[in-house]
């Protein structure tokens, strides 16, 4: 069990790592806004916040 949750770890890292690299945060680095905000910033923000969900969602399945 603890195997599987250091995986899943590993996972949520990993996927972070490649949507913030460079061939994905080209897509979104445009002059547009969304609720005022840069495109980039906003995604990087919103994939900053699930990512940390995500891991706080993780954390609270091995309680």
């Amino acid at each position: 069990m603890l195997q599987k949750r250091r995986e899943s770890r590993w996972a949520v890292f990993i996927i972070g790592l490649v949507l913030i690299n460079f061939p994905l945060l080209s897509i979104f680095n445009k002059s547009e806004f969304i609720f005022g905000v840069p495109l980039t910033y906003f995604y990087l923000f919103s994939l900053w916040m699930s990512m940390i969900i995500f891991t706080y969602i993780m954390t609270l399945k091995q309680k």
